[in-house]
């Protein structure tokens, strides 16, 4: 994340609006438990500093930042430095594009330069790993089963429907734009999966309730 003529960057883009964030980051939590809520998508944790060619590249969805430590992987995992300690804040570039001399070219595994300390305005884990599987499902993923998933979850993550997607803006327009918009079609695509598995959490904190409940009373 450079220092040159820095970009201020949305993670979301602000077409998305506002009830996108805030319905992501109320329906999950970070690996430590933690949530918080982001209401407005103008929201300074939901932007980054950013030079401008990872700026541009991450317009297209071909850009993100991996944040460690999380549940499954520490950050001396992603790094070449041995003085890196498993448990240090940490933000890698991740490049998904071809071919690998391009990767190289715009950064790819070199770790961003973070403000210190970070402060409660840095974007929380959630909207970062939200970018990060977007571009991971973009780069990897079948559309057509992707597609599938993504029109059976399509009113948790647009409340109101697919077409009240980019309320705040203009959602015919924004419908039309994202046809074509392979960030956008990660972003949600992440979204459905998350809120799949924020509902079957939700179901199973339910029945051992219940459960619970009834061998208590057997």
């Amino acid at each position: 994340m450079g220092t040159r003529r820095p970009h201020i960057a949305h993670i979301f883009p602000r077409a998305k609006g506002d009830d996108y964030i805030r319905s992501l980051t109320t329906r999950r939590r970070d690996s430590q438990g933690k949530q918080v809520i982001v209401e407005d998508i103008d929201d300074v944790r939901n932007v980054l500093s950013l030079n401008a060619g990872i700026h541009e590249e991450m317009k297209t969805g071909s850009i993100a930042f991996l944040k460690t430590p999380v549940r499954s992987l520490k950050s001396d995992d992603v790094s070449d430095d041995p003085a890196t300690g498993p448990d240090e804040y940490r933000l890698t570039l991740n490049a998904f594009i071809h071919p690998a001399d391009a990767r190289r070219a715009i950064g790819h595994g070199t770790t961003a330069r973070l403000p210190q300390p970070l402060g409660d305005n840095w974007p929380p884990e959630v909207v970062l790993t939200a970018l990060y599987a977007g571009a991971a499902l973009a780069f990897w993923g079948t559309k057509e089963v992707c597609t599938v998933f993504r029109e059976a979850t399509c009113d948790d993550y647009y409340p109101g429907g697919i077409r009240n997607r980019g309320a705040d803006n203009s959602g015919e327009r924004e419908k039309a734009t994202e046809k074509f918009d392979r960030r956008a079609w990660g972003l949600d695509l992440a979204m459905a999966i998350s809120s799949h598995y924020a509902q079957r959490q939700a179901h199973h904190a339910t029945v051992e309730k219940v459960e619970g409940w009834l061998k208590g009373h057997s």
